[in-house]
């Protein structure tokens, strides 16, 4: 009996120390953020890649995704390895991208930290981009790469929207940023 009481024990421990599933965190996000709605929840099939929700408004698109990539604990904020590291990788899909032809042409804007209301920071890269195949074919987009770390995971933003309402929808992604990180922190 006691063998019995000391397994349950260590169960119920390590129960409460588990790690969040990226689908829970995404799923936990509010259903419409600054006007934008949110899609149902895609897998990725490998728990280091995680998975991704994708907030819609007419003209752009924000893409989150949640993944570890296998790391055991990431830091809250930006200064984890693993969160530069997710950045660096994020700017070479781009540069990948662009050489299988999906992208014409992309231009490098600027790198750094983005500073949001409430004190939200996170590693920024924006580019801007004209896409080269599909029904896109010669669509000029802005775009832009947010990572940070919360709740063990890395937080990663993928925006693109039209080129020649850059102005209007910054307006809602100054809005939409902020409210996101509060939600994703605040489970």
């Amino acid at each position: 009996m006691r063998f019995v009481l000391v397994l349950l024990g260590l169960l119920l421990t390590c129960n409460l120390d588990a790690k969040e599933t990226p689908q829970a965190i995404l799923n936990g996000l509010p259903q419409a953020i600054a006007g934008c709605e949110r899609s149902e929840f895609r897998d990725y099939g490998n728990p280091k890649l995680g998975g991704s929700v994708a907030y819609q408004s007419p003209g752009f698109v924000i893409t989150v995704y949640a993944y570890d990539q296998g790391e055991p604990h990431i830091a809250d904020g930006i200064t984890d390895r693993a969160v530069t590291e997710s950045l660096t990788m994020a700017k070479k899909d781009i540069e990948t991208a662009q050489s299988k032809g999906v992208y014409s042409d992309a231009q490098f804007r600027s790198e750094g930290k983005a500073t949001y209301n409430g004190g939200f920071e996170t590693l920024c890269a924006r580019y801007r981009l004209t896409f080269a195949q599909g029904k896109l074919a010669g669509v000029k987009v802005f775009s832009e790469i947010h990572v940070f770390g919360a709740r063990d995971h890395i937080i990663k933003l993928r925006i693109s929207g039209k080129l020649d309402e850059e102005e209007k929808l910054g307006k809602v992604l100054d809005q939409f940023i902020p409210a996101l990180m509060k939600a994703i922190q605040q489970p």
